[in-house]
């Protein structure tokens, strides 16, 4: 299952700050080697999960970036009830991130 890219703030607005759901959304840039090695990881962990995890290219979404204060890539951030509720920068572990999920998933 891959990760729905989202191309534009008004489909970040629509997809992740909306509803109650836990949603997860990796920043990431095509070139950027480190943010592809997580998206294997994200997709078998948004199957596992059935969990909302979608990715956000910070070079064609750069307002949406800033706004939530991207300074590094990859950056994780765990939304839920439209805040932000965790995030992890940089290359972490499945386990890290599937670990993440699960505790806010049982919120």
């Amino acid at each position: 299952m891959n990760l729905k890219r989202l191309e534009t703030e008004q489909e970040f607005k629509e997809r992740v700050l909306t509803g109650t759901n836990l949603k997860v959304v990796l920043f990431e840039a095509k070139w950027h080697g480190s943010s592809q090695i997580l998206i294997p990881a994200l997709e078998r962990i948004q199957q596992k999960l059935d969990v909302d995890i979608t990715k956000v290219c910070i070079e064609q979404n750069p307002i949406v970036a800033e706004t939530y204060g991207i300074m590094k890539i990859p950056t994780i951030l765990f939304f839920k009830d439209q805040k932000i509720m965790d995030h992890l920068v940089g290359i972490v572990p499945a386990r890290k991130i599937e670990t993440t999920i699960v505790n806010h998933l049982s919120v």
